[in-house]
């Protein structure tokens, strides 16, 4: 099953997507620091932001600089021109910069140096005019940042380096995050709910799980569930190439007055979907794999449910 990491709901567009050895970023190293005056990382800076767009620019301010850039206001050539492919959930907030090839070719080194938990995620290059990309995942915290990286883009052959200065060259800078706000207060299920889960022996990337076994939870078990249902943030759907369906649980009012909750959770980057009456509403996210931590303790003894318990999932395990 293929999976993809939290950080891997944002990928870079088609003509970035040729990768290679990186010229332009295994040689040379650069010095100086935008963030800092001490020579060590500056730490992740921004705090807990109140919106998406809010998020966005501080990660974006927060990108170190190779010596020397200087803003870039004119129009950018056609392989600089269009954002990276995202989901609907991304934020892309971005800038241009001049910079010389020296300074450009030790941004696999620069970066990291200059801005705490930045963790590259890949680079390439291609293209018929050489394009070169770089990226890098950071850290986040907070209820609401699902995930931030910062893309670094270079056009034209003279970005290479050479040992010298050569001819200036465009950078282009990307800050990719998501963030969710709260919850809908009606979204969450009733403490007193009572649930059914539903295990599987084994699972699919193509999302059809066999041998469904369904368990009757006690009062305590459901108690349980619901208090770390509840407690999940919102998430984005992730882009995924396959998917499975690890358990699904179902969540009905201990008397009968509505229709109750539907929870399925999926191994891809650790999606809880949710419906209520047929109605989809917006996923969840398992950050830490609480909710199934319990539904795999909860799940019936035997091989069963062999597939809901031996489930890789793309989220940090308990």
């Amino acid at each position: 099953m293929h999976q993809l990491g939290l950080t891997s709901i944002v990928r870079s567009s088609a003509h970035r997507s040729s990768l290679a050895a990186l010229a332009l970023i295994a040689g040379l190293s650069v010095t100086g620091a935008r963030t800092t005056t001490t020579g060590q990382a500056a730490q992740v800076p921004w705090a807990l932001a109140k919106s998406a767009d809010q998020f966005a620019a501080e990660v974006l301010g927060a990108a170190p600089l190779p010596p020397g850039a200087r803003p870039w206001h004119g129009a950018l050539p056609k392989l600089l021109a269009n954002p990276p492919v995202t989901t609907a959930a991304t934020v892309d907030h971005h800038r241009s910069y001049v910079v010389t090839a020296l300074s450009a070719s030790g941004l696999r080194q620069y970066v990291p140096a200059h801005l705490a938990g930045a963790k590259w995620d890949g680079g390439g290059v291609g293209g018929p005019s050489y394009t070169a990309w770089v990226q890098w995942s950071l850290p986040v915290r907070g209820p609401h940042e699902y995930s931030a990286s910062l893309e670094y883009s270079l056009a034209g052959s003279t970005c290479q380096g050479s040992g010298s200065p050569g001819p200036p060259c465009l950078l282009r800078v990307d800050a990719l995050t998501v963030w969710e706000p709260s919850r809908p207060a009606d979204e969450v299920a009733p403490a007193t709910d009572r649930g059914t889960l539903t295990a599987y022996a084994s699972v699919s990337p193509a999302g059809v799980p066999s041998r469904a076994t369904t368990v009757t939870l006690t009062a305590r078990q459901s108690a349980e569930l619901v208090r770390q249902f509840d407690a999940l943030p919102l998430g984005p759907a992730a882009l995924c190439h396959g998917d499975a369906v690890v358990y699904k649980l179902a969540l009905r009012p201990a008397t009968p007055s509505g229709p109750g909750l539907t929870v399925t959770g999926q191994a891809c980057a650790a999606v809880v979907q949710v419906s209520v009456g047929g109605r989809s509403l917006h996923p969840l996210y398992d950050r830490g794999c609480a909710l199934l931590h319990l539904v795999r303790r909860f799940a019936p003894a035997g091989d069963s449910a062999n597939g809901t318990r031996e489930a890789a999932v793309g989220c940090a395990q308990p």
